[in-house]
Protein backbone atom coordinates (compact mmCIF):
# COMPACT_ATOMS: atom_id res chain seq x y z
CA UNK A 1 0.00 0.00 0.00
CA UNK A 2 1.57 3.55 -1.39
CA UNK A 3 -0.13 7.08 0.38
CA UNK A 4 0.21 8.97 -2.85
CA UNK A 5 -0.98 12.19 -1.47
CA UNK A 6 -0.65 13.17 2.69
CA UNK A 7 0.22 16.40 4.86
CA UNK A 8 3.04 15.21 6.94
CA UNK A 9 4.40 18.33 7.61
CA UNK A 10 1.62 20.29 8.80
CA UNK A 11 2.34 21.44 11.95
CA UNK A 12 -0.76 19.49 13.33
CA UNK A 13 1.50 16.09 13.24
CA UNK A 14 4.79 18.42 15.30
CA UNK A 15 3.89 16.34 18.41
CA UNK A 16 3.93 12.91 17.23
CA UNK A 17 5.12 12.92 13.38
CA UNK A 18 7.04 9.84 14.02
CA UNK A 19 4.29 8.06 15.06
CA UNK A 20 1.98 8.64 12.67
CA UNK A 21 4.82 6.90 10.42
CA UNK A 22 5.27 4.00 12.55
CA UNK A 23 1.51 3.16 12.84
CA UNK A 24 1.35 3.96 8.96
CA UNK A 25 4.51 1.30 8.57
CA UNK A 26 2.28 -0.88 10.66
CA UNK A 27 -0.54 -1.28 9.01
CA UNK A 28 1.28 -1.79 5.75
CA UNK A 29 2.30 1.60 4.12
CA UNK A 30 5.25 0.84 2.25
CA UNK A 31 5.48 4.56 0.99
CA UNK A 32 3.78 8.47 1.17
CA UNK A 33 4.03 11.28 -0.77
CA UNK A 34 3.89 14.38 1.81
CA UNK A 35 2.25 16.86 -0.43
CA UNK A 36 4.06 20.86 -0.33
CA UNK A 37 1.18 23.40 0.12
CA UNK A 38 3.93 26.16 -0.43
CA UNK A 39 7.31 26.97 -0.36
CA UNK A 40 8.26 26.78 3.75
CA UNK A 41 6.24 23.58 3.31
CA UNK A 42 8.15 22.09 0.25
CA UNK A 43 11.31 22.85 2.35
CA UNK A 44 9.85 20.90 5.32
CA UNK A 45 8.29 17.98 3.17
CA UNK A 46 12.14 17.68 1.75
CA UNK A 47 13.52 17.82 4.98
CA UNK A 48 11.36 14.98 5.90
CA UNK A 49 11.75 13.00 3.05
CA UNK A 50 15.53 13.11 3.19
CA UNK A 51 15.14 11.84 6.93
CA UNK A 52 13.15 8.71 6.05
CA UNK A 53 13.79 6.23 3.65
CA UNK A 54 9.82 6.17 2.72
CA UNK A 55 8.77 9.21 2.20
CA UNK A 56 8.74 11.26 -0.72
CA UNK A 57 7.78 14.98 -1.40
CA UNK A 58 6.43 17.65 -4.18
CA UNK A 59 7.07 21.36 -4.14
CA UNK A 60 4.22 23.60 -5.51
CA UNK A 61 2.02 26.07 -4.44
CA UNK A 62 -1.61 25.03 -3.37
CA UNK A 63 -4.08 27.59 -4.91
CA UNK A 64 -5.18 28.85 -1.46
CA UNK A 65 -1.47 30.03 -0.94
CA UNK A 66 -1.79 31.34 -4.70
CA UNK A 67 -2.58 35.06 -4.37
CA UNK A 68 0.68 35.32 -1.74
CA UNK A 69 3.57 33.29 -3.46
CA UNK A 70 6.33 35.69 -4.13
CA UNK A 71 7.40 36.69 -8.15
CA UNK A 72 10.18 33.76 -7.65
CA UNK A 73 7.88 31.14 -6.60
CA UNK A 74 8.41 28.96 -9.91
CA UNK A 75 12.25 29.63 -9.97
CA UNK A 76 12.40 28.55 -6.36
CA UNK A 77 10.13 25.41 -6.97
CA UNK A 78 12.14 24.29 -9.79
CA UNK A 79 15.29 24.67 -7.63
CA UNK A 80 13.63 22.49 -4.73
CA UNK A 81 12.51 20.06 -7.72
CA UNK A 82 16.20 19.64 -9.03
CA UNK A 83 17.79 19.77 -5.28
CA UNK A 84 16.87 16.41 -4.58
CA UNK A 85 15.65 13.19 -5.98
CA UNK A 86 12.90 13.13 -3.25
CA UNK A 87 11.14 15.24 -4.59
CA UNK A 88 8.60 13.53 -7.33
CA UNK A 89 5.96 15.64 -8.62
CA UNK A 90 5.07 19.53 -8.71
CA UNK A 91 2.41 20.54 -6.77
CA UNK A 92 -0.08 20.54 -4.83
CA UNK A 93 -1.04 23.15 -7.52
CA UNK A 94 -4.81 23.86 -9.07
CA UNK A 95 -7.96 25.80 -8.46
CA UNK A 96 -10.35 26.52 -5.83
CA UNK A 97 -13.17 28.71 -6.19
CA UNK A 98 -15.22 27.24 -3.38
CA UNK A 99 -12.91 29.00 -0.56
CA UNK A 100 -11.34 31.29 -2.97
CA UNK A 101 -8.29 32.25 -0.76
CA UNK A 102 -6.54 33.54 -3.46
CA UNK A 103 -7.78 35.75 -6.70
CA UNK A 104 -8.83 33.27 -9.28
CA UNK A 105 -6.74 34.62 -12.03
CA UNK A 106 -3.50 34.50 -9.95
CA UNK A 107 -4.61 30.93 -9.18
CA UNK A 108 -5.18 29.99 -13.08
CA UNK A 109 -1.91 31.41 -14.20
CA UNK A 110 0.30 29.83 -11.31
CA UNK A 111 -1.81 26.47 -11.94
CA UNK A 112 -0.99 26.90 -15.87
CA UNK A 113 2.70 27.93 -15.09
CA UNK A 114 3.47 25.06 -12.56
CA UNK A 115 1.92 22.60 -15.04
CA UNK A 116 4.42 23.72 -17.75
CA UNK A 117 7.07 23.82 -15.19
CA UNK A 118 6.47 19.83 -14.52
CA UNK A 119 7.10 19.63 -18.38
CA UNK A 120 10.02 21.09 -18.43
CA UNK A 121 11.20 18.99 -15.55
CA UNK A 122 9.79 15.68 -17.13
CA UNK A 123 7.82 15.55 -13.67
CA UNK A 124 4.00 14.94 -12.70
CA UNK A 125 2.08 17.13 -10.73
CA UNK A 126 -0.67 16.79 -8.26
CA UNK A 127 -4.29 18.93 -8.73
CA UNK A 128 -6.46 20.09 -6.19
CA UNK A 129 -9.65 21.05 -8.12
CA UNK A 130 -12.60 22.24 -6.29
CA UNK A 131 -15.70 24.12 -8.00
CA UNK A 132 -13.57 25.01 -11.10
CA UNK A 133 -13.99 22.25 -13.24
CA UNK A 134 -14.53 23.98 -16.32
CA UNK A 135 -10.81 25.73 -15.19
CA UNK A 136 -9.20 22.97 -14.31
CA UNK A 137 -10.66 20.76 -17.59
CA UNK A 138 -9.48 23.40 -19.66
CA UNK A 139 -6.02 23.85 -18.27
CA UNK A 140 -5.32 19.95 -18.47
CA UNK A 141 -6.56 19.88 -21.99
CA UNK A 142 -3.47 22.57 -23.00
CA UNK A 143 -0.93 20.20 -20.59
CA UNK A 144 1.35 17.92 -23.28
CA UNK A 145 0.16 14.94 -24.07
CA UNK A 146 0.82 12.70 -21.87
CA UNK A 147 1.43 14.56 -19.17
CA UNK A 148 0.77 12.70 -15.91
CA UNK A 149 -0.69 14.00 -12.82
CA UNK A 150 -2.86 12.86 -10.09
CA UNK A 151 -6.32 14.53 -9.16
CA UNK A 152 -6.86 15.37 -6.09
CA UNK A 153 -10.28 17.02 -4.75
CA UNK A 154 -11.99 17.04 -7.64
CA UNK A 155 -15.36 18.17 -6.46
Amino acid sequence: MFDSHCHLTDGRFDDDRAAVLARARGAGVRGVVTVASDLDDARLARALADAEPDVWCTAGIHPHEAGSAPGDALERIREAALASRRVVAIGETGLDYHYDHSPRDVQRRLFRAQIELAGDLGLPFVVHARSADEDVMAALADAPDGAPFVLHCFS
